[in-house]
Formats: C-alpha cells, sequence, structure tokens
C-alpha cells in the first residue's frame, strides 16, 4: 500500500507533467512560467524554465526542499522563491491559489461532470 505522500507525489508528478512542455532535463520549455510549484499537504513538486540559469534553478530548488513551515509563514517562503527570481530580472506577475480541493470522502455517482 502506498503512503499518503506516495500518492500526493504521483498525482502531483502526472499533473506537472500535463500542464507544460519540458525539456530532457525536466525544465519548462515554451510559454510556461520561470518557476511552477504544484503543492500537496504532503508533497511539492518545483520545476523551473529552461531558460533560467543552473545557478538560479539550484536556488529554487534548494528553497523547495526546506521543510514547509505553518500557515503563519507561507508569505514569507514565497517571499524568498520571488527574491531569487528577482535577481534575474524584475517580476511581472505572481500567481498563486488553490487548484482543486476534494473531500476526504466522495460520494459515488451524486456528482457527474455534464
Amino acid at each position: 500500500m502506498r503512503t499518503p505522500s506516495t500518492v500526493d507525489q504521483d498525482l502531483l508528478t502526472e499533473l506537472a507533467e500535463t500542464m507544460f512542455t519540458s525539456d530532457e532535463r525536466g525544465r519548462l520549455t515554451g510559454p510556461a512560467p520561470h518557476l511552477h510549484l504544484l503543492r500537496a499537504p504532503e508533497s511539492l513538486i518545483c520545476r523551473c524554465h529552461a531558460d533560467l540559469a543552473d545557478v538560479v534553478v539550484d536556488a529554487l530548488d534548494g528553497l523547495a526542499r526546506r521543510p514547509r513551515g505553518r500557515p503563519n509563514e507561507w508569505a514569507r517562503e514565497y517571499a524568498d522563491y520571488a527574491r531569487v527570481l528577482s535577481y534575474v530580472a524584475p517580476l511581472k506577475a505572481l500567481r498563486a491559489g488553490l487548484i482543486y480541493s476534494f473531500p476526504a470522502q466522495l460520494c459515488r455517482g451524486q456528482h457527474r461532470a455534464r
């Protein structure tokens, strides 16, 4: 049986791979953002654009590997990502938010896509 963190990681990886194209190194290509973070309660996928220098990607990856803090620390954590990216160029946009959320128990057959 897979643990919740394994399930989260597998689902996040699959979702991340369908959202944007990537090169052989797994770096985002084309009109994708320079940094894309996908989070679940126990997992994080951090993907960087191929246009970013390796030193910048390494710094962002290091931030992503930190243990996630409490909710009152999240703004500071995201500011750390923005700070690293701002060394490359002025930030044009920063977007964050919930993609999908489901209750722990889904009721089968009650909610169907139409």
